[in-house]
């Protein structure tokens, strides 16, 4: 175990002012210089002289120096003492000074580092006092320690078991060195199988949310996601953990739908990144009102790059969802001519269209892939995704071809990069015009966009990339 010499000098702080503080005790008492009653008044020696009177009526006793009355217990000290300056000095400069000392270094380094001082039993005790959300210093001082080998081995199972009960309130705020401390555990081989599984099970933040009005005969649009998770972020040497997640069942009051889609299989990272997973369910409801959707999910946490799973489990989450009559426009279009060209300069095509053989390497069809950039849109973009074929000059009364590549949705004000793919008959030509046509269908398959922009994007002259060797490469 490596030395850690911080509270080993708190400890001689604390010792030496003790001292210093008896010392300036002493010092304020004052040594003996002589005994016997003097005056308190002029601290004249009483000795020899008559303190007491005989009676009542007798005169009260004087000091034969100054006068002053010395007839009663307090007016006469016992013994004469003398407080000594240099004592004085030293004790003040043993009970204060070792701390003036650090406040000055502390003030000359820019941060007060007296954590660091603290031994490490007293921290678990400010750690296990404060809010999980505020010990920031402590947390890093205690992991440091943690990671370097100076905390005991009960200090460390204290430590560890906090972090894991922190990480188990969901509702309790969350800071990563909780995590970076079960992580440095868990390279340590200190954390029992128990309590890898425990960390696994409570390191996702996952949040199921349905749309929330949908018309009979529309479908369930369901999307789970997770964001906020509660991990480390230091790199500790273990790989990462990912989460597979699966839909098992829906059910809505005695009907229950098999599980369809659901999946996505991601790393569980720290922060406020974000990833998701949507899925689409036909209820074949045919009457309106407001239902509780019952959805069962089957979710395994492993390490990355490892088969076997630290914790499996299956929970149910429900969502309400409300049902309008069959018809029911529940979309909204945007049409302003103040916002055209802003959405026009939020979308972009910066890779091209790229086309590929098929997997069956079929002569008259390729596989396409295209990517949408849209970056602050002023509002809700829902659109179909057309390949349409440039006009050309010499026959303008040529009809254009087009070619559907899928449809999607892109929220107001955010930054995304969406790709799509499939399969289109043979594209033979060097560019394509991409036209971005509203789609009410799109914004129905979205969680929440009720209102979208209502015209056609087009995105101009966008080059169609093909492998050298495709014969429907342009010479």
């Amino acid at each position: 175990m490596a030395f850690n010499p911080l509270p080993i000098l708190f400890l001689i702080v604390l010792l030496v002012s003790l001292v210093g503080a008896a010392v300036l005790l002493l010092a304020l008492r004052g040594r003996l210089v002589a005994s016997g009653p003097h005056c308190r008044g002029c601290r004249f020696d009483l000795r020899g002289l008559t303190l007491l009177r005989d009676s009542t009526d007798a005169p009260m006793p004087v000091c034969p120096e100054c006068g002053r009355a010395i007839g009663g217990p307090t007016d006469i000290l016992d013994g004469l003492r003398r407080r000594s300056k240099p004592m004085l000095l030293l004790g003040l400069v043993l009970s204060l000074g070792p701390w003036v000392a650090i406040a000055a270094a502390a003030y000359t380094s820019g941060r007060a580092n007296t954590v660091a001082l603290k031994p490490s039993w007293l921290l678990l005790v400010e750690v296990r006092a404060m809010q999980p959300g505020s010990v920031g210093p402590q947390l890093t001082e205690l992991r440091s320690r943690m990671q370097n080998g100076s905390l005991s081995a009960s200090h460390r199972l204290r430590l560890v078991e906090r972090a894991l009960a922190v990480q188990a309130e969901k509702t309790a705020p969350w800071i990563a060195e909780w995590g970076d401390v079960i992580n440095a555990a868990a390279v340590a081989g200190v954390l029992s199988e128990e309590q890898l599984a425990a960390h696994a099970r409570n390191a996702p933040s996952i949040t199921v949310v349905a749309r929330p009005r949908i018309a009979v005969g529309d479908t369930l649009v369901l999307e789970l996601s997770q964001s906020g998770n509660r991990v480390g972020d230091a790199p500790v040497g273990r790989p990462p953990l990912q989460l597979a997640t699966s839909l098992q069942s829906v059910r809505i009051g005695e009907r229950t739908l098999p599980g369809q889609g659901g999946h996505m299989q991601t790393g569980i990272h720290p922060g406020t990144g974000r990833s998701s997973s949507v899925s689409r369910h036909d209820l074949f409801i045919g009457e309106p009102g407001i239902f509780d959707v019952v959805t069962t999910w089957k979710f395994t946490v492993s390490e990355t790059g490892t088969r076997a799973a630290l914790a499996e489990w299956t929970e149910e989450r429900v969502v309400r969802v409300t049902i309008e009559p069959a018809g029911t426009d529940q979309i909204e279009l945007v049409d302003d001519e103040a916002l055209a060209a802003p959405v026009r300069a939020a979308v972009a095509a910066p890779r091209g269209v790229r086309l590929t053989p098929t997997h069956d390497h079929d002569a008259a069809r390729r596989h396409v892939s295209l990517h949408i950039e849209c970056r602050n849109a002023p509002v809700d973009l829902a659109f179909e995704f057309v390949l349409r074929e440039r006009p050309d000059p010499d026959a303008p009364d040529k009809p254009l071809r087009e070619w559907n590549t899928g449809r999607s949705t892109f929220r107001a004000g955010g930054s995304s990069l969406l790709g799509t793919g499939m399969e289109v008959p043979l594209i033979d030509v060097a560019a394509v015009d991409i036209v971005l046509r509203p789609s009410k269908a799109a914004a129905r398959e979205s969680i929440d966009i009720y209102r979208m922009w209502a015209r056609e994007v087009v995105i101009e002259n966008v080059p169609v990339h093909l492998p050298p060797d495709d014969p429907a490469a342009p010479e």
